[in-house]
């Protein structure tokens, strides 16, 4: 293998739901490589379905080729994919050709980000909603092959690395606590929109749908607010603070910290370090993001940093007056 003569890296791995085209990874398939471009740069992308063996069960046998809708978890199939790279991509990536070799875990983080771009149009072609972003724990382990225009090619293997909980011998179960927490809450009427909130925030930060991290970060926000205030005021103080004078109309929540905080509780609670960063991060994009004048996904970080302001200006105002 020589480096300097390299052609393509492919990457090969499953995608743990089906997707519904044409095989077009082997030389007798019907289907064509879908061309992706980021940054200016194409790559290729190659799919091939593969059908579970042991999908069938409890006796019920299913014809050859069968589909369930929004099987999300690939209970029928799953789609084995190959991204291609070549000289384009090796041009462009600031690795030296003698280390590529040993680079291909930056390769296979480069094709996730070429994958997703494919996966949300594909959702958006096909109205498909349950499809969605894949991340690294999505992926067990990948084939990382090379080629040089010699025809000569090398292939390497590679386990992700997966958290992994051992309890010395004995099965993992939940505290008595928990579990008594638990029993508790199913002999109630429970239901609790700000804990589905955050829990929610949590799950899309996850699987990477940072936006609707933040959406929900200033939901889940709002939802504690008002309800506290709720609490606190009478309908008509309550009011007072939620509306503008004249058109009834609702302002909004950074009005309210602003103006109606300072009016009923004499608290500069927006003028916190919290609360600031709290507008910037989370109020700000979420406005961005609503009146579309931010139209990509944020970035991880963004999502992160959203949920722990979040929860410190949460935390903060209901320590300040007692809500």
């Amino acid at each position: 293998m020589n480096v300097y003569k390299l052609q393509n890296i492919i990457l090969e791995y499953t995608l743990p739901f089906a997707l519904d085209l044409q095989d077009c990874i082997d030389l007798e398939d019907a289907g064509k490589a879908f061309i992706i471009v980021l940054d200016g740069i194409p790559s290729q992308l190659r799919v091939k379905r593969k059908y579970n063996e042991d999908a069938s069960g409890n006796g019920v046998k299913l014809a050859p080729f069968s589909k369930i809708e929004n099987d999300r978890y690939g209970f029928l199939s799953k789609t084995d994919i190959q991204i291609w790279f070549d000289k384009q991509t090796f041009d462009n990536v600031g690795i030296d050709r003698q280390v590529m070799q040993i680079q291909h875990e930056y390769f296979f983080q480069l094709s996730i980000k070429y994958l997703n771009k494919f996966l949300m149009n594909y959702r958006s072609i096909t109205r498909e909603y349950w499809i969605r972003p894949i991340k690294n724990n999505d992926i067990i382990s990948y084939r990382c092959t090379l080629f040089d225009t010699d025809k000569q090619q090398e292939t390497s293997y590679k386990l992700l690395n997966t958290t992994v909980y051992f309890n010395g011998g004995e099965e993992i179960t939940i505290s008595e606590d928990k579990e008594q927490q638990l029993r508790n809450l199913l002999l109630s009427h429970h239901n609790n929109l700000a804990d589905d909130l955050l829990l929610n925030a949590l799950d899309n930060l996850d699987i990477g749908n940072f936006n609707n991290t933040i959406i929900q970060c200033s939901i889940l926000f709002e939802n504690f607010i008002y309800k506290s205030l709720d609490g606190k005021l009478t309908k008509t103080k309550l009011d007072k603070i939620k509306r503008k004078n004249g058109c009834n109309c609702l302002v909004g929540v950074y009005q309210v910290c602003k103006v109606g905080l300072k009016s009923e509780f004499n608290s500069d609670f927006a003028e916190s370090e919290e609360f600031i960063s709290f507008h910037k991060k989370v109020l700000k994009v979420r406005n961005n993001l609503v009146h579309g004048v931010k139209l990509e996904n944020v970035e991880y970080k963004d999502a992160v940093d959203a949920i722990d302001i979040t929860m410190k200006v949460i935390n903060k105002l209901s320590n300040e007056l007692g809500l």
